[in-house]
């Protein structure tokens, strides 16, 4: 369908309001084409109604548009700090402790922490080893210890007692001098007391409190 006597018409509409218009009237009329021209808004009716008012499409005396019409400025930047406070809120959200990912320890860190693991274990089985061996005193009463001896009939046999003469911390050994047998005077050897071996602590004797005192 053809547009053009419509526009014909709309053209003719135009300029049969702008014969009505005042000096005043034609004023803003250009000052408001020039406007729309440049924000490319639609051209707007200036009819007056009745009462020789302007419709609620047209402008007043001096060119504004009726406040009722109008949106406040300050319903948009109210809506506008509305929006920069919830975004800010997103914001320390994401970076907030809570939301974000645990952080993983790095590899150097795992590994001074597993040393620090290790140290304080093997400093714990030390501490325990050297209260252990500091046990046994010079002077002392000891006998075999069944679970690891394996030196025969050393201590004069099974039974007999013999006699703490030192203790060797470092080396985990301590020298034993053996009670006589059947008048025989008893042999003096070396036996481990806490000494190592296949990661275990190994004692070829043990301390005897009931033991009778040393011949002399």
């Amino acid at each position: 369908m053809s547009s053009g006597p419509s526009l014909i018409q709309e053209e003719r509409d135009f300029q049969s309001e702008l014969d009505t218009l005042t000096v005043d009237d034609h004023r803003v009329r250009v000052q408001q084409d020039i406007e729309d021209f440049v924000t490319g808004s639609p051209r707007r009716s200036v009819s007056r109604n009745r009462e020789g008012s302007q419709s609620p499409n047209s402008y007043g005396d001096k060119g504004k548009k009726d406040s009722k019409n109008t949106p406040k400025n300050d319903d948009k930047k109210d809506k506008g700090n509305e929006k920069d406070k919830d975004k800010d809120k997103e914001e320390k959200k994401v970076k907030s402790p809570e939301s974000s990912p645990a952080r993983t320890a790095s590899p150097i860190a795992s590994l001074f922490g597993s040393l620090a693991d290790f140290g304080r274990k093997n400093e714990e089985k030390y501490k325990e080893k050297v209260a252990e061996i500091r046990a046994l005193k010079t002077g002392m009463r000891v006998e075999r210890n069944e679970e690891h001896w394996q030196w025969g009939n050393q201590d004069g046999g099974k039974g007999n007692y013999g006699t703490c003469l030192s203790v060797d911390e470092t080396l985990g050994w301590a020298t034993i001098r053996w009670d006589p047998v059947d008048g025989k005077k008893g042999k003096k050897d070396n036996y481990r007391w806490g000494q190592e071996k296949g990661g275990e602590r190994w004692f070829d004797i043990k301390i005897a409190p009931n033991a009778p005192p040393a011949p002399e």
